[in-house]
């Protein structure tokens, strides 16, 4: 299977969200368009669906919403970007809406919000009040780049896997 030039400008976008994420705490405006850009390539080039972005997208919205009412319980606030989530984070989730099929990107998201956290607590010497979410939620997802570069034979954009797993378990 070649490598193609679509999925080695991803790795680069990538990786370069996770350094400046990690480093900086921040991550620039720039890079979130071109991995939108290579993103919105890929879902097209999958032939998957539409009704894919809507339905993660609707996903994310009532992920949001519990994150707003979270900064409201705890803040009194309704503005959650001061201290609970990143403009950054919210961006990286909008990337992601494009590289999956709903119950992927559920599995997905739950998964990586896990990675994230552990890798956070194991690697952070110093107390940190934040988390660079969307650079360890970039980490994830690079991870299955290059497995399938690798011969990793899964496709994002099919929930049959996870469904044949949930009726075996049944």
């Amino acid at each position: 299977m070649p490598i193609r030039m679509i999925d080695c400008l991803l790795i680069v976008v990538l990786i370069t969200i996770l350094m400046e994420d990690i480093r900086h705490r921040q991550v620039h405006l720039y890079l979130f368009a071109a991995g939108l850009l290579l993103f919105v390539i890929k879902f097209w080039q999958s032939g998957a669906e539409m009704e894919f972005v809507l339905i993660n997208g609707g996903f994310l919205g009532v992920q949001l919403l519990g994150i707003i009412s979270f900064s409201y319980i705890k803040n009194r606030q309704f503005y959650p970007f001061t201290g609970i989530i990143g403009v950054g984070d919210l961006l990286m989730w909008g990337l992601l809406i494009f590289g999956f099929s709903p119950v992927n990107f559920m599995v997905y998201f739950i998964l990586s919000l896990f990675f994230s956290l552990i890798i956070h607590g194991l690697y952070t010497r110093k107390q940190s009040k934040t988390i660079p979410l969307a650079g360890l939620q970039s980490l994830s997802y690079l991870v299955i780049v290059i497995a399938k570069l690798l011969g990793w034979k899964y496709n994002c954009y099919l929930d049959d896997q996870w469904i044949n797993i949930l009726a075996r378990g049944i």
